[in-house]
């Protein structure tokens, strides 16, 4: 999986540091972008949470590689 949640957090920080640094001209554009990393950040979040609701409901214990982690997709990768 390419993308982990690390990666997601650091997004969100990097858009923090160009909401901080903008310009006045550039405020305006780098708020809307933003508020989509923010949405689209959301919606992952919502995603797991749906995920993690799900296996309780099942009895599952185990459920995608994003809630498996690190160590679940290297376990994933040895077979």
């Amino acid at each position: 999986m390419k993308n982990k949640m690390d990666d997601l957090r650091d997004h969100l920080f990097e858009s923090l540091e160009r909401l901080r640094d903008a310009e006045s001209d550039e405020l305006e554009e780098e708020t809307k972008r933003a508020r989509a990393i923010s949405d689209t950040a959301n919606k992952l979040i919502e995603s797991a949470k749906a995920e993690v609701q799900y296996l309780e409901v099942t009895g599952q214990q185990s459920g995608s590689r994003f809630l498996r982690g690190k160590e679940g997709q290297q376990q994933l990768e040895s077979k």
